[in-house]
């Protein structure tokens, strides 16, 4: 029998807050650098608003970003890649193969004493460890691989064609030169915010130069759908259609497509993804039935407003692209919009939480099994809804003393809040500002929106354990420890000077009868075993560094060995 405890700690540091910390450690030195090359034309704090907000990828903006230098565009534009919804699905998978590679780097066991003991047995192997373990380092290596270059192909794609059309289309090449932008700059930029559902754009009125333009709006659209409301759908889609083109033979592709969330964040099962796939399909219809039966503040012809409403009913709920300005909009449709912003990410964040699963791995058989841990789907909307009303309108109240807001700008308020807190970006700024409305908070009330959009974003990390980005922490975890055990249960002799206690005559393949994590974080393990001849007594055992052991040939039961 087999018995796993950890200590209870008041907190414990996972996945998750590491994500937290490194998201407001690359926001807080990237902001200094911006404020740097802008050398004194921008606050500090509205440098970091926007960095937070670029890799966040919410898109609400305090400065006026088409007159900032390239440099702080560039960072901008780096920040938007490393916060997109590929990048969250990226950074777990290197991390656990990084984490496969660290454990596996060699037959080593971290402690000299067991180094030098493990060579006396070179052509030792955890052959069903070393299967499975292969078998997860190839389905992690194939995600990777597959994502990159699923991301490199709508984002090369895309450039190539909007360089092309820029430079071929002379009502285009005006409106870029009237706005003096490059048709590069144009389509880098415009690519890597739409594809990553940033918001910010080259032009101070986002993408309504191009209202009329159907080509420009739809290749906005693809990214916009491809890198994140749909990106689960379409990876699964991907593998399922290379597996049954290409029918490779290693498993590794069986067990993604089997269980695909025992190895990342973003790929679910059959039945999941067509779930996604229905609310999906299903809340885009009813947007644009919904904005296209409301009339308009300004007079459209019928082709321009069914075009306006497709891409409103994209962009306008995950990513912060316009094509209209947002008090032109009926009132009713932007209560209805503003419940969509809160809405729109709660398909995928319901489906991570509450299909998280638990890694289980047996000792002794070396056998690996996936658990499910969520308690259902009702449950887990029912916990994130209550999460979710106590940030926004805490955060409300509290931005809500700053002498900036008003009754007849509450609404503006509430819209912000929930923009910030949703990670769409977009704003009712007042007609006298170029940025957003909150470009007016006082510094405690911009602080409090950072707070927002850093937490908001971190709604679809899971919380509790999850074989996807668990086991990716520590570097000396659980895997490592039964590697130790396993180790030793193979080992033929030890040397007793460094345990607690002393083994002897231990067998290859000894069946583990106790493991457990003790008060002081150490491990213990326990054999029995029966009596057989060893190494003579004085055989001298030397490792690397000149440290030296002697053998004693005992007989009986094995004491306690302690791992520190």
């Amino acid at each position: 029998m087999v018995l796993f405890t950890r200590m209870k700690l008041p907190f414990e540091w996972s996945f998750y807050w590491y994500h937290f910390l490194y998201y407001i450690v690359t926001t807080f030195i990237t902001s200094l650098i911006m404020f740097g090359i802008e050398r004194g034309k921008l606050t500090w704090l509205d440098c970091w608003y926007t960095t937070v907000s670029a890799q966040t990828v919410t898109g609400l903006g305090v400065i006026d970003f088409p007159s900032t230098r390239v440099a702080t565009k560039v960072i901008c534009g780096l920040l938007i890649s490393m916060g997109g919804q590929v990048a969250f699905a990226l950074v777990p998978l290197f991390l656990r193969r990084w984490h496969y590679q660290w454990v596996h780097r060699d037959l080593h066991t971290g402690t000299i004493w067991l180094d030098i003991l493990y060579c006396c047995r070179p052509n030792l192997k955890l052959s069903h460890e070393n299967n499975e373990g292969r078998m997860i380092y190839r389905a992690t290596t194939l995600l990777i691989k597959v994502i990159i270059i699923y991301a490199l192909v709508f984002n090369i794609l895309s450039v190539v064609f909007l360089v092309s059309y820029a430079s071929t289309s002379s009502k285009v090449k005006s409106k870029l030169e009237d706005l003096n932008v490059t048709s590069y700059s144009f389509a880098l930029f415009t690519t890597v915010s739409a594809f990553n559902n940033a918001g910010f754009s080259v032009f101070s009125n986002s993408l309504v130069p191009f209202r009329d333009d159907p080509l420009v709006l739809f290749v906005a659209m693809v990214l916009i759908v491809a890198g994140n409301t749909a990106f689960p759908i379409l990876l699964r889609t991907t593998f399922i259609l290379l597996y049954r083109w290409w029918k490779p033979d290693d498993v590794a592709w069986k067990s993604l497509i089997e269980n695909p969330r025992a190895y990342t964040t973003h790929m679910f099962s059959h039945n999941e993804t067509w779930i996604l796939f229905l609310v999906f399909l299903g809340t885009n219809i009813f947007q644009f039935v919904l904005y296209s039966s409301v009339p308009y503040s300004v007079p459209l012809d019928v082709k321009q407003k069914v075009l306006d409403m497709l891409f409103t009913t994209i962009s306008t709920r995950t990513a912060g692209f316009n094509v209209v300005r947002l008090d032109d909009l009926n009132p009713g449709i932007l209560v209805c919009q503003m419940l969509f912003m809160y809405l729109a990410s709660y398909p995928i964040i319901v489906a991570v939480q509450s299909t998280s699963v638990e890694d289980e791995f047996d000792v002794v058989s070396t056998k690996r099994s996936i658990r499910k841990t969520s308690k259902g789907t009702v449950e887990e909307m029912k916990k994130t809804l209550s999460s979710d009303i106590i940030w926004l309108a805490a955060v409300t109240a509290i931005i809500g003393f700053d002498k900036y807001i008003q009754l007849e700008t509450l609404f503006r308020l509430i819209w912000e809040v929930v923009s910030a807190y949703g990670t769409v970006g977009t704003s009712l700024s007042l007609p006298t500002n170029v940025s957003s409305f909150s470009s007016g908070f006082s510094s405690y009330a911009k602080l409090a929106t950072i707070a927002v959009m850093i937490v908001g974003r971190h709604r679809s990390v899971p919380r509790n354990i999850d074989a996807a980005v668990d086991s990716i922490v520590n570097a000396e975890d659980v895997y490592a420890t039964k590697r130790k055990a396993l180790r030793l249960s193979q080992l033929e002799m030890v040397d007793h000077a460094h345990t607690i206690g002393h083994c002897t005559n231990l067998r290859p393949n000894m069946d583990i009868d106790n493991l457990f994590f003790d008060d002081d974080s150490s491990l213990e393990v326990s054999f029995h075993h029966t009596e057989r001849p060893t190494m003579p007594v004085g055989t001298e055992l030397n490792n690397s560094e000149g440290h030296k052991g002697i053998e004693e040939s005992q007989t009986g039961q094995c004491e306690t060995i302690q791992l520190v």
